[in-house]
């Protein structure tokens, strides 16, 4: 099975330099072309991804001219299953969230609300089937405060924990120290990224993470070759 988790930054596509920054800030608000998406629906179909895990998703707003970017990928995937968690949306300028595609069904979602006072945080579960076995997807995004982080990290601690079955965490957790991760470990999953993803453009930070639990025993792992991001995806084959 192949598993993708990219960061899609709402299809703004400052993926070049921090220098894009004051140039394109306004595509986070104003309407602009979904053609990064596209680009990345088309390097999941040439990869074989059978499940797509995203963060910074929109599920149409005026700043993507109504265009749901999870139903681009599914639709350019062939993907019948996906699901939206949202977690922003701002009187219709942006309808962000965490999102799932799968080649498999999905069988339940749940969203975790965590901890803080900015930016609302979720931890989001999708559950699929796979012949006779479920796995457990989550997919999250982090606060930029580390206090919130930790905080946020605790409460998903509390609640992987007491999931049963095949567990694999995802998601942009905004670390700033290697150091920060030690307590997921508790909830009998294992981290097995330590790869840079951002900036895409010359990574020095693992902010995109990946933990899986003991059932999960061969695996490998690379960075996307696609930039349309200011982060790297991470590509899981297991």
């Amino acid at each position: 099975m192949k598993l993708l988790l990219q960061n899609l930054q709402s299809g703004a596509n400052i993926s070049q330099g921090y220098y894009q920054f004051p140039f394109l800030i306004w595509k986070y608000f104003l309407p602009h072309s979904q053609e990064p998406i596209e680009i990345l629906a088309k390097y999941m179909k040439e990869e074989q991804i059978e499940i797509g895990l995203f963060t910074e998703a929109d599920a149409g707003s005026f700043r993507t001219k109504d265009m749901d970017e999870t139903e681009i990928i599914s639709r350019m995937c062939e993907f019948e299953q996906k699901h939206f968690f949202p977690t922003t949306n701002f009187r219709g300028f942006t309808n962000q969230g965490n999102a799932i595609v799968s080649k498999y069904p999905i069988i339940d979602t749940k969203m975790y609300k965590l901890p803080g006072t900015g930016e609302p945080r979720f931890l989001c579960q999708s559950t699929i089937k796979l012949k006779n076995k479920k796995i457990n997807l989550f997919v999250t995004h982090l606060a930029l405060s580390r206090k919130e982080r930790q905080e946020q990290l605790k409460e998903i601690n509390n609640i992987i924990k007491n999931i049963k079955g095949i567990k694999i965490l995802t998601g942009d957790f905004n670390i700033q120290s290697e150091e920060e991760l030690n307590n997921i470990e508790e909830s009998n999953v294992k981290r097995i990224t330590n790869l840079k993803t951002y900036p895409s453009w010359n990574p020095k930070m693992p902010l995109d993470n990946i933990f899986v639990s003991k059932e999960i025993k061969k695996y490998t792992l690379k960075t996307t070759q696609v930039k349309m991001s200011d982060h790297l995806g991470l590509v899981l084959e297991f």
